[in-house]
């Protein structure tokens, strides 16, 4: 069921596996106004639903982000996730190397700073990603 939809991005809960999925769109025109946004809804949601799992699929976001805009975009995730309950987060990477690169970048920085207190792994396919949620 999608909860919310913007530009950027769809937000859907999925009742089967009650957990929340992220689909992001290619980044071009975004601004870090929206991902606060869209993790506004995810932290309102997850705590609605009772949902511990995240799936964030980026395997269509091919327009790299600043790296500055990466962490913080990274911050905005971690500090949802931690204050939701949110418990396992399964990405898809980008398949745009430099893309997927910054955002790996922003996520260990941010991760240096202060420990996740959920479990994060990315994953090159959705079958894999959604596998690691299932079997959680």
């Amino acid at each position: 069921m999608v909860l919310f939809e913007s530009p950027f991005a769809t937000l859907e809960h999925d009742t089967g596996l009650n957990l929340l999925k992220v689909t992001y769109r290619d980044r071009r025109g975004y601004r870090l106004a929206d991902v606060a946004d869209l993790m506004r809804h995810v932290g309102e949601c997850a705590t609605a639903y009772g949902v511990k799992s995240l799936f964030l699929d980026s395997s269509k976001s091919f327009n790299p982000m600043p790296e500055e805009e990466a962490e913080a975009a990274s911050r905005h995730i971690a500090e949802t996730c931690q204050t939701s309950g949110i418990e396992r987060i399964a990405r898809v990477g980008s398949p745009s190397l430099i893309s997927e690169w910054k955002v790996r970048e922003g996520i260990n920085r941010v991760h240096q700073r202060e420990p996740f207190r959920f479990a994060l792994q990315t994953f090159t396919t959705k079958a894999e990603a959604m596998g690691w949620l299932a079997h959680s």
